[in-house]
């Protein structure tokens, strides 16, 4: 779902077997229909709007670099 692409919003059961048949039995209902808080559509529309435009092309461009610099240090220390 877009809630968990975008990170803003979901959640999960740690549970049993049985249990996980339990609930989807008796909650099928709940699983899927909570709808998202207008903030997190917010926030979702704000992050694709950001990572299709410029802005995104550049905070892009800055991860790769800070990535590239990240494993040279790494293979430095690593090689010392």
């Amino acid at each position: 779902t877009l809630s968990k692409a975008v990170g803003a919003h979901g959640g999960f059961v740690t549970c049993s077997r049985d249990m996980k048949q339990y609930l989807l039995s008796t909650m099928r209902g709940l699983v899927f229909s909570t709808a998202l808080p207008i903030p997190v559509i917010a926030a979702a529309s704000t992050a694709v709007r950001i990572g299709t435009g410029e802005e995104g092309e550049e905070l892009r461009r800055r991860l790769h670099a800070n990535a590239r610099s990240l494993r040279s240090a790494l293979h430095t220390d690593a090689s010392a």
